[in-house]
């Protein structure tokens, strides 16, 4: 501190008496005093004053802030990506109560059930809402897009015709009350190549954006070469009320477990769907009777599929081909001789993998 002596300048006033100057390099010297300047307005800011006047404020807009409300953090990449994936798993949860709620309204399904098989019947409005990663299955995220999803059509069908379709084909766990149905599935125990061939069907999800590709009129007929457990023979006639649907199956097997199904179904439906087991050659006579042939070509051998390419010229002109897991030759980019390739995707299957489909298309002469 500095000490104020009693005297008086030249001009009368106080003096303040100067600090003796420090003499160092003496034993006896007392030790250097250190003044402090205090910052006022007039001195330069020191870097660390803003920090102080940030921290200041900060705890001025806490402390007015509303204790009750919790504070929004900034959002981050990284918050962005959990609040995304959180809506996704609220969406699924959300849509996965609405299929058991109207499982398990008996009455209502029933008369969802009959109300596909009569045109008088006023049918529910109410559609599904399919996803992309109900159509083709992708590594990367919701909101990502790549070469094999980019483009892709997703196509919702009414929510009658799908609770009717699973009513067959959806899994039940053991004692699930079925008392809706007309004829109460009983699931077969099928071999580990039966389980392998089933798995490898598609989705409905998946058939349902095959079919809106096609584009098919109504009383457009399908033949299905290979039609496995019949879910896209019974699909077809399912969405298509006026279309009839085949299939062919050289597995006992998977024949018998498709005519269960069928078998479940309306009779309305019923009447349209025709399944028939044994050798797919052995109908080759009859495949210019479908407008739109659809061949299961993964169990089929090289020489199988140029057999089955020369019993396709016999199709008429504007027929399409969709050739499921494998080309009809052996450079996927060609068509067989009188044919064009319109297109080729991934689709998801049952087993939650996704196979190859190939489009090809007789032209119709101009």
């Amino acid at each position: 501190f500095c000490v104020l002596l009693e005297g008086r300048g030249r001009r009368g006033g106080p003096t303040r008496a100067r600090p003796p100057a420090a003499r160092l390099g003496s034993v006896g010297d007392a030790p250097m005093t250190m003044y402090h300047q205090i910052p006022t307005p007039c001195t330069p800011k020191r870097p660390m004053d803003d920090q102080l006047i940030f921290r200041f404020h900060k705890r001025l807009r806490l402390e007015e802030s509303n204790p009750d409300e919790a504070p929004v953090p900034p959002l981050s990449p990284y918050g962005g990506m959990n609040g995304m994936l959180s809506l996704l798993h609220a969406e699924r949860a959300h849509r996965r109560r609405f299929e058991e709620a109207q499982v398990s309204q008996h009455q209502m399904a029933a008369s969802m059930v009959a109300s596909a098989s009569s045109s008088s019947v006023p049918m529910d409005p109410g559609t599904t809402s399919f996803s992309l990663a109900d159509v083709v299955q992708c590594g990367h995220g919701i909101g990502g897009r790549c070469l094999q999803c980019s483009g892709r059509l997703v196509q919702d069908v009414p929510l009658h015709l799908y609770i009717a379709f699973c009513a067959v084909f959806a899994p039940r766990p053991h004692g699930a009350d079925t008392g809706f149905l007309p004829h109460p599935p009983q699931p077969l125990p099928l071999t580990a190549a039966a389980g392998r061939a089933a798995a490898a069907e598609l989705s409905l999800p998946a058939f349902a954006s095959l079919m809106a590709c096609l584009a098919p009129v109504s009383g457009e007929r399908l033949l299905h070469l290979g039609s496995g457990t019949g879910r896209a023979v019974l699909a077809w006639a399912l969405f298509l009320p006026q279309s009839a649907a085949c299939g062919v199956e050289g597995s006992p097997e998977l024949h018998q477990a498709g005519c269960r199904a069928a078998g479940c179904a309306a009779e309305e439906v019923r009447s349209r769907v025709f399944l028939h087991c044994g050798d797919i050659f052995n109908s080759q006579e009859e495949w210019h009777h479908g407008g739109v042939v659809m061949i299961s070509s993964g169990s089929l051998a090289d020489a199988e599929l140029e057999r089955v390419a020369d019993g396709l010229q016999r199709v008429e002109p504007g027929t399409r081909i969709v050739s499921i897991s494998r080309p009809l030759c052996a450079n996927p980019d060609r068509a067989p001789p009188g044919f064009s390739l319109e297109r080729r995707s991934l689709y998801r299957t049952v087993g939650g993998c996704n196979t190859t489909v190939f489009f090809y298309r007789k032209p119709t002469p101009e």
